[in-house]
C-alpha cells in the first residue's frame, strides 16, 4: 500500500532517522544517541495525537514503549582515568561506610567503661580488692577513647572526601562528553525529525535530563556503596557479638526493604511524569518568548500565561504526590526500624 501523506509531509511512522554519512565523527555519535532521539518520537507522536488512518476508515494510535537504558550503559563514555577515579572512590566509600559500624563498638566499650567506673566507685570501700585509684583509670582510658574517636573522625573526613569528590569528578567529565554528543547527534538529523520535536522541547530535556543522568551518575552511586558496606560491616559485627540477637532483628528487614523498593518504584515514577511536564513547560515557554511580537500583536497573552500555567500545574501536583510519597515511606521506615528496637529491647 502506497504511504499516506498529509500536506506533503509523510507520517510520523514513516519517517526514519539513521545516523548520516556526512562525516565519520559525527555520524559514529550520532549512531550512539540516534536510538535515545528515536524512542522520544513516539512520546511526542502520542503528545501531538499523531493518528494512523486504518483500512476501515477509524483511526488508531500506535504505541511503543521507549527500552530502557541500563545503568551500565551510562558509563559508555567513561575514561580509563574515570573509572580509576571511579574506583578509587568506591574503595573511599567502602572504609567510610565501614567506619561507622566500628564507631559503635568503640561506643559501646566507652559506654561499658563509665558502668565498670560507677561499680568500682560504689564497691571502693567495701571491697579490700578494688583499685587504689579508680578515678586515675578511668581518666586514663578516656583520654584512650578521645583519641580513637578523633583518629576515626579525622579518618572519615578524608574518605568521605575522597568518596564524593572522585565520583563528582569522574561524573561532570562524562556529562560533559554525553552533552557535546546529544547536541552534535541534534544537529545532524534530518529536517523531517524536527517536525514533530519542539526546539523548547529539546533545549528544556538537555538541561533537563542531563540533571537526572548526573545525578546517575554522581556521589548517589559511591553513598549506595557506603550503605552497601554499611550493612554488611554492621552484621559482621553483629552476628560476631550476639548472633541470636542478630537473627531475631533480621526478620525486619524484608519488611523494610519492601518498603523501600515501593518508595523507589513510585518516586521514579512520579519523577519521569513530572519531568515531562517541566519539559513541555518549557517548550511553551521558548515558544512564546520566540515570537512575542505576534502574540503581542494579537493579544494573545493571557492564553499563552493559561496554557503555561496547565502545564505547571501538572508538575506541580506531581511534585506535590513525589512529596507526600516520601514522607509516608520515611515514616513507614523509620516505624519499622524504631518496632525493630523494641523488639530487640523485649
Amino acid at each position: 500500500m502506497e504511504k499516506e501523506k498529509s500536506n506533503g509531509v509523510e507520517s510520523a511512522t514513516d519517517v526514519e532517522f539513521k545516523p548520516t554519512s556526512m562525516n565519520g565523527k559525527h555520524g559514529a555519535v550520532n549512531g550512539k544517541i540516534n536510538a535515545d532521539l528515536n524512542g522520544s518520537v513516539v512520546e511526542s507522536k502520542k503528545n501531538n495525537n499523531w493518528k494512523d488512518d486504518g483500512d476501515d476508515g477509524k483511526t488508531e494510535e500506535k504505541e511503543e514503549e521507549k527500552p530502557k537504558v541500563a545503568l551500565t550503559r551510562l558509563f559508555r563514555y567513561a575514561t580509563s582515568l574515570d573509572g580509576f577515579l571511579m574506583l578509587i572512590g568506591s574503595l573511599a566509600a567502602i572504609v567510610h561506610g565501614c567506619a561507622w559500624p566500628v564507631l559503635n563498638i568503640v561506643f559501646g566499650e566507652l559506654i561499658d567503661s563509665f558502668t565498670d567506673f560507677a561499680k568500682n566507685d560504689t564497691n571502693a570501700t567495701t571491697s579490700p580488692t578494688a583499685s587504689s585509684n579508680p578515678t586515675q583509670d578511668f581518666d586514663d582510658q578516656m583520654q584512650l577513647y578521645a583519641v580513637i574517636f578523633s583518629l576515626i573522625g579525622v579518618a572519615t573526613v578524608c574518605f568521605a572526601y575522597l568518596q564524593n569528590s572522585l565520583w563528582t569528578l569522574a561524573c561532570e567529565r562524562q556529562i560533559y562528553k554525553i552533552r557535546k554528543a546529544f547536541f552534535d547527534a541534534i544537529l545532524y538529523q534530518e529536517i523531517a525529525w524536527f517536525d514533530v520535536h519542539k526546539s523548547g522541547e529539546l533545549t528544556s530535556r538537555l538541561a533537563d535530563d542531563m540533571e537526572r543522568v548526573k545525578e546517575g551518575l554522581g556521589d548517589k552511586i559511591s553513598i549506595s556503596l557506603q550503605y552497601v558496606a554499611m550493612f554488611f560491616a554492621g552484621f559482621a559485627i553483629a552476628f560476631f557479638k550476639s548472633w541470636e540477637l542478630t537473627l531475631v532483628l533480621l526478620s525486619m528487614t524484608p519488611l523494610i526493604a519492601i518498603a523501600g523498593g515501593f518508595m523507589t518504584y513510585v518516586l521514579t515514577s512520579f519523577s519521569k511524569k513530572e519531568q515531562e511536564s517541566y519539559a513541555g513547560a518549557g517548550s511553551v515557554a521558548e515558544e512564546v518568548l520566540s515570537c512575542i511580537r505576534t502574540v503581542v500583536a494579537f493579544g494573545g497573552e493571557q492564553k499563552e500565561v493559561a496554557r503555561y500555567e496547565k502545564e505547571l500545574h501538572t508538575a506541580r501536583d506531581l511534585g506535590v504526590k513525589k512529596g507526600v510519597t516520601t514522607g509516608v515511606g520515611m515514616g513507614v521506615t523509620m516505624l519499622i526500624l524504631y518496632g525493630s528496637y523494641g523488639l530487640a529491647f523485649w
